[in-house]
């Protein structure tokens, strides 16, 4: 491939589209292609590329669309970053940039229509109903969308730009230190734990997790709900309360976001997964790579992923009696757990890395 290929990040955060975009970033060295990974922030991402000794270049912006509640400020601060990553383009002489969250979009696709290059823009959630968001994707070389959810909050008159290109997911396998695991997410051996998998945000719905876990108390079940995530939101001291004054510390824990994921999950009896408009659902993939049952909120890109009672469980999306009655019926029937877990694992078989990687070498083309 002659035109060189730059990943930018905000690096300060961790999330789903940071470890989609380092999958596809290893995809491409296996194929000898090298992209340029850069980064404007410490934090999170920069400390996983420091961890894993990825090569990416250092070039902090202080002023940047997003730092700012003030969206007239946010539209100056596009203007004071654009000659500095228009020096970046030039100087590292890139063809094409693969943009993966909305502030690298909006912050880099000015100088790349200035200098005439490729702008590939791929969104991971909903597009936000904004002018400034609906002018600058025009201008984009090409779209990617993970699920036909997000696909459906784009213009129709952009559908030319348009491909549907699903999340692919790595599993290595490695030495689970799983007693160590278990012990830490709780001190009896025969509490059955379901598990949820995503930062803490009020679309996430923490609070019906709360809200099961009362019902799980109610019942006198042995079950208990750990969820993994960062606070990115504020909610976690509110939450913490709730769950004292409720007395659902047995029931229920937040812990923090965990990466590698995989062993965490793999201590888990059932994955949930509450969110009321995800783009795609990551975990619930790797969920069923891994041989684990999932429930999902009918909602988003859950409805592409899950067919009800097949391979997976669909509930409405505001009801914790329905994700409570789902749990049950998973734990007391072993039968239709071993079915949901054998049908998951086939059905997350499509979501082949080399199938995403030819289709994406061809956009690259």
């Amino acid at each position: 491939m002659k035109q060189k290929i730059c990943f930018p990040f905000f690096g300060d955060t961790l999330g789903g589209s940071h470890l989609s975009s380092l999958l596809i970033i290893n995809n491409l060295k296996k194929k000898g292609i090298n992209p340029l990974i850069i980064l404007h922030k410490k934090g999170k991402f920069f400390s996983v590329l420091k961890k894993k000794k990825i090569k990416f270049i250092f070039y902090p912006l202080n002023f940047f669309f997003g730092s700012s509640k003030n969206k007239y400020l946010n539209l100056l601060y596009i203007l004071i970053s654009l000659p500095f990553i228009t020096y970046l383009i030039y100087r590292y002489k890139i063809g094409i940039i693969h943009s993966n969250d909305m502030k690298v979009h909006l912050n880099w696709i000015l100088p790349t229509i200035i200098l005439k290059k490729k702008f590939i823009w791929h969104q991971r959630t909903i597009l936000p109903k904004s002018r400034i968001v609906n002018l600058l994707i025009k201008c984009s070389s090409k779209i990617i969308c993970i699920s036909k959810f997000v696909r459906n909050s784009i213009p129709n008159y952009l559908d030319h730009k348009i491909k549907i290109i699903n999340n692919s997911i790595s599993i290595k396998n490695k030495k689970i230190k799983f007693k160590f695991l278990r012990k830490e997410l709780s001190k009896d051996p025969k509490q059955k734990l379901v598990g949820v998998f995503g930062n803490i945000q009020k679309i996430k719905q923490p609070e019906i997790l709360i809200e099961i876990a009362e019902i799980i108390k109610k019942n006198d079940l042995n079950i208990k709900i750990c969820s993994f995530g960062y606070d990115k939101e504020g909610l976690l001291k509110h939450l913490k309360k709730k769950i004292n004054e409720k007395k659902l510390n047995n029931y229920i824990k937040f812990f923090n976001f965990k990466y590698p994921i995989e062993p965490w999950i793999l201590n888990m009896n059932i994955i949930l997964a509450s969110s009321l408009s995800d783009g795609f659902g990551r975990t619930i993939i790797e969920a069923m790579f891994l041989k684990k049952p999932v429930i999902a909120s009918k909602a988003g890109g859950h409805l592409e992923l899950i067919k009800n009672n097949i391979n997976g469980i669909l509930v409405k999306k505001d009801d914790s009696n329905e994700y409570f009655l789902a749990i049950v019926k998973l734990l007391k029937n072993n039968v239709f757990y071993k079915n949901i877990v054998k049908n998951g694992y086939e059905s997350c078989s499509k979501f082949s890395q080399e199938k995403n990687l030819e289709i994406l070498s061809k956009i690259y083309e």
